[in-house]
Parts: structure tokens; C-alpha cells; sequence
């Protein structure tokens, strides 16, 4: 996730305060804005073989060096390396330095001694000192070993050497982040999505749209009624827009009417340290619940992995957000096989006052073969508050020779 998240959060953060007219926006999916239709199966390249910049119907196949081994089971696949969407104008800008900017801001929302910041330095010092695409890519590889292949920082860093080699040539930027391999399906939806957005439509070649189309065909998501057009699909994504831009107070509106208007982009404070480190210091395995007056938060602390004789920490967090006293009740409920230290709490939330609860979970039971135990935690406040269940699962292992 933090691969579509950094370059989004970094290409959307040039709209903040401003006024955006509904037609000019882009549907930008996690991983794809664009599906390849069946009747273009036929129009694969065998594995291992670089797409060429004057074959975008077969670099929409995603699956260049490194991808794993599928064998070209194409129809399987929901994500390709093509992403053209109905994207139109959002605004004229020069590429190259909104490039570096853009760059230059979603760094200053990472930490500066993380891996995928270190994968995008080495791309821009590779470009910078004249190097190859292929003398570029090897010393991303070098510089990313620790996390290795299908990983953020090696696939950031792919994807970045995409927009630096390619210049302004949609075709090439996509050709070359998906030609450094691995995780293709990403690295060059990814770019594609970032090309559309600052530039919209008119920087896809008719010759990568026509393949593509309108139509969405999906055999890998399940669980939910998708979208059946990229018109639908743009649709979906500006009524969840509008929704995460109001509920999280943003000064951006999305208007049919008015024509889009980018003229206070320039007070925009587009980095800030503050709510870097903030999000830096952010667990990654916690789940938050808005109870109206207050605010839960569960956190696994780590993976949820449990082993026998292990005995596991989790938290609950507990905000008041009002400026009177609150009561809270916390019930703990398991599977048989998992078991917590205690089953309930009763808290005094002061105003403004934050409570942690932490408990201890326990695998009681040794499966036969590992499979998942589940739990959840009942937390209701009042006055005025709303009762939610948080459900948390962990993966339990059973007793082997690792297990003893």
C-alpha cells in the first residue's frame, strides 16, 4: 500500500485548497485504473522478455522479468501494467519540475533512513550521475536487499527510475518501470497513475487507450458488486472523494458546474515535519473506530501471529473527544483455543483524556495445523455514545518441530 499511497498523497497534495469541477477528475484505483479485455489475450510475450516501447498491447500483459511464475496466465490477472483511464485535463504544468517537487514532497512524508527513501534516492543519484536505465536499476536492486523483491522500497525505486528515464514520453516511462521487473503490475500502474493525474488524458497515445477501452473484467476480486465500466469505476471513486474530503475537513471541492481552479495552489503548505513525524510514529497494526464523543483504537502491536506458550500484548486506546466525562465499558470476547487476561473494564474517560487498555492474549489450545483464531473486543460509551464491536484475528500456529 505505501506505494500507491506515497505518490497519491504527493500528487493529490497540490490540490488542497482549490476548486476542482467534477469532470476533470481521474478515477485512481490502489492498484489498477485499468482492466485488459479478454479478446486481447492472444497478445502476450513469453516470460522474460522486455516489452518494447512500440508494443503497448503486449506491455499491458504485466508481466516482464521477475513477476513470478505465473506462465503468462493472463486472464488470472486483475492488475496490469497499463493504466489508461478516462483521465482528462486537470492542468497544464511542466513535467520536469513538478516531477522533482512532487518527489521532493512525498520524501519529506517518509522517514529519511527508510528503505524506500533510500531507493529513491539511489534512482535520482543514478539519473543525476548519467547512468543507464540497466546500471540504474542493479544499483536500486544493491540498495534494497534488505527487504528484497515485492517490496515497497525496491518497487518505489523502479518506479521512480520509470518517470526519471522515461522524460515525457507516456509510452516509455511505463516501458522502462515495468522492464526493471518484480512487482510490474504495480510499478507500472503506479506511474500511469501519476502521469495521469498531473498531466490527465491527453498524455496517453491513442495507441495504449484503444487496447483497454471502457470496459472492466475482473476474475481475482470477489466479495463486492465492481464496477463494469471505467466511467462507473470514476463515478464510485469521486462520491468516496467527497466524502474523505469533508469528513476529514479538507479545503478542496469537487463542483459540477464551476471550472477548475488552481490559483491558490501557491499557499498551499505542501510539506510539514510535524505531521510527518506524526504519521511516522503511527503503528501499522492498529484499527480505529469514531464512536461519535470518542475514539477506539486497537492495536496488534505486531504481526498477528500467535505461537504456542507465547503470550501475545494487544492495546485499546480510548479518546475523549468532548469536553465532558465520559463512562466506557470494554468487554473481551475469544474463540475457544485464545484466550485474553481479562474479560471486562469499566473507564472514566476525563475530557479531552486518553486511556490505554492493554491485555494479554494467549493460544491455549494447539491445533493440529495452523489456522486462525478469532476475537473481538465490545467497547460502549456514554452519554450520547455509540457502542462498536472491533474484531481482531490471529494466526495460530500449531506444535512442530519449530513449535516445540
Amino acid at each position: 500500500m505505501l506505494l500507491q499511497a506515497f505518490f497519491f498523497f504527493s500528487a493529490s497534495s497540490i490540490r488542497k485548497s482549490i476548486r476542482i469541477k467534477r469532470s476533470d477528475l481521474i478515477a485512481v484505483r490502489r492498484n489498477t485504473v485499468g482492466i485488459f479485455r479478454h479478446d486481447c489475450a492472444n497478445a502476450l510475450l513469453c516470460k522474460n522478455t522486455l516489452l518494447k516501447r512500440s508494443l503497448p498491447s503486449f506491455a499491458t500483459s504485466a508481466m516482464a522479468r521477475n513477476h513470478g511464475s505465473s506462465e503468462m496466465n493472463f486472464i488470472g490477472w486483475t492488475e496490469t501494467a497499463l493504466v489508461a483511464n478516462r483521465m482528462r485535463r486537470i492542468c497544464s504544468m511542466p513535467s520536469r519540475l513538478d516531477r522533482d517537487r512532487l518527489i521532493e514532497i512525498g520524501l519529506s512524508y517518509i522517514p529519511p533512513r527508510c528503505g524506500v527513501a533510500a531507493a529513491i534516492r539511489t534512482a535520482i543519484a543514478a539519473k543525476e550521475q548519467g547512468l543507464d536505465l540497466a546500471a540504474a536499476r542493479e544499483a536500486v536492486v544493491k540498495v534494497s536487499e534488505p527487504t528484497g523483491w515485492f517490496q515497497a522500497p525496491r518497487n518505489v525505486g523502479f518506479v521512480i527510475l520509470g518517470w526519471l528515464y522515461g522524460g515525457d514520453d507516456f509510452g516509455k516511462s511505463i516501458c522502462d518501470a515495468v522492464n526493471c521487473g518484480d512487482d510490474t503490475d504495480c510499478t507500472g500502474a503506479t506511474l500511469g497513475s501519476i502521469l495521469g493525474i498531473i498531466h490527465g488524458g491527453k498524455v496517453i497515445p491513442e495507441k495504449w487507450r484503444r487496447p483497454v477501452g471502457e470496459t472492466i473484467l475482473n476474475v481475482a476480486v470477489s466479495g463486492f458488486q465492481g464496477p463494469a465500466t471505467l466511467s462507473e469505476l470514476t463515478d464510485r471513486t469521486i462520491i468516496a472523494a467527497k466524502k474523505v474530503l469533508n469528513d476529514n475537513g479538507m479545503p478542496v471541492a469537487i463542483v459540477p458546474d464551476s471550472p477548475t481552479d488552481l490559483s491558490r495552489r501557491s499557499e498551499l503548505r505542501l510539506t510539514d515535519p510535524k505531521v510527518a513525524r506524526g504519521l511516522w510514529s503511527r503503528s501499522p497494526y492498529r484499527l480505529v473506530y469514531e464512536m461519535g464523543p470518542a475514539r477506539a483504537t486497537f492495536d496488534y502491536v505486531k504481526d498477528p501471529d500467535l505461537r504456542p506458550g507465547e503470550p501475545r500484548h494487544v492495546t485499546l486506546l480510548l479518546e475523549n473527544l468532548t469536553p465532558a466525562a465520559l463512562e466506557a465499558e470494554v468487554r473481551w470476547k475469544t474463540d475457544a483455543g485464545l484466550t485474553a487476561d481479562a474479560e471486562a473494564d469499566s473507564l472514566t474517560l476525563m475530557p479531552g483524556e486518553q486511556q490505554r487498555v492493554t491485555r494479554t492474549v494467549t493460544q491455549s489450545e494447539v491445533p493440529g495445523a495452523n489456522r486462525v483464531m478469532r476475537g473481538s473486543v465490545s467497547v460502549s460509551v456514554s452519554p450520547r455514545g455509540k457502542s462498536v464491536e472491533i474484531p481482531f484475528a490471529f494466526l495460530c500456529h500449531a506444535r512442530n518441530a519449530g513449535n516445540p
